[in-house]
């Protein structure tokens, strides 16, 4: 699945890896690490298991938040070639908690700046909360963004690194100011328009079909080998899209789905089939249909 051109541009660009991504961040003297503690109750234990004389804050604190300030992302100082970045880089990666955040500027203004990054302003002109450090969509609410509008949500921020993790493998990515010049801190929420909308909506949807790609090149058939990912993530969006038609909803039973056609094509565009006949009952919940299947292949390979 190619990335759009921008991705191929000096301000947003996808790495070769964490070492990639390490050169880059030790590259400047001075960088952030910001990580999500809702995602683990004893963040900062681990954070201190490798750095217990670094700054750092919880961005929701002294907010209108400050009482769940510990679901909410943490800001640390961090240091070149050390154990907590390594962690980060490595351990840490395939569990979503953060990013990398490149400053020269004050902690105290990145702090700032992110602390206004908590809201977002809606197209209807109601407040939401953003999620902007989350590196699953991370990349949607950036792809469609104007330079000037990079720039107003990075702020203080020189650049912004991130590994977005799917099925065994991690893609790392950086946006950088258009310019090397530092903005203050953001006195307002950040838009987000109809487009960014729909792009985070379109990020959404690549993930799931980036991770199904990935597992079924994990099932190692044969027949898929003739097909570069490009090309097996339309397939599987066709197929996606039938499922719906059939029931399949939930993600665990659209997998369940594209792991059952692509083992067996030929049976399942066979209308008389007997497996076609129970994917299409249709007055059966979709678990109990794959159940049966599921049953029937392995009394037939007994």
């Amino acid at each position: 699945m190619p990335l759009r051109p921008e991705w191929m541009s000096l301000m947003k660009t996808m790495l070769n890896g964490a070492e990639e991504a390490r050169a880059l961040t030790c590259s400047r003297p001075s960088f952030f690490l910001i990580l999500d503690g809702g995602l683990d109750s004893g963040m900062e234990d681990k954070v201190l298991a490798f750095d217990t004389s670094s700054r750092r804050e919880w961005i929701y604190s002294d907010t209108e938040y400050w009482q769940q300030e510990r679901d909410g992302p943490l800001l640390i100082q961090a240091k070149p070639e050390s154990a907590l970045l390594s962690a980060m880089l490595h351990d840490w990666a395939e569990l979503h908690w953060g990013g990398i955040l490149q400053s020269d500027e004050h902690f105290t203004v990145v702090l700032q700046h992110l602390r206004m990054l908590r809201h977002a302003r809606m197209p209807d002109g109601n407040l939401a909360l953003l999620r902007a450090h989350e590196p699953r969509a991370l990349r949607g609410l950036v792809e469609d963004l104007s330079d000037d509008e990079q720039d107003c949500l990075l702020g203080p921020i020189q650049s912004w690194i991130w590994c977005e993790w799917n099925e065994g493998r991690g893609d790392w990515y950086r946006l950088a100011r258009q310019s090397g010049i530092s903005a203050p801190p953001a006195a307002a929420p950040f838009v987000l328009t109809e487009s960014v909308i729909r792009a985070l909506d379109a990020q959404r949807v690549d993930y799931s079909y980036r991770g199904w790609v990935r597992r079924l090149r994990n099932e190692r058939i044969p027949a898929l080998d003739a097909l570069d990912d490009d090309h097996l993530s339309q397939a599987v969006n066709i197929q996606v899209s039938h499922a719906v038609t059939l029931g399949f909803v939930n993600d665990e039973d659209l997998w369940a789905y594209l792991n059952l056609f692509f083992h067996h094509p030929r049976r399942l565009h066979d209308p008389d089939n007997v497996l076609t006949h129970l994917l299409n009952a249709t007055d059966q919940p979709a678990w109990r249909r794959l159940m049966q299947i599921n049953d029937l292949l392995a009394k037939e390979t007994a």
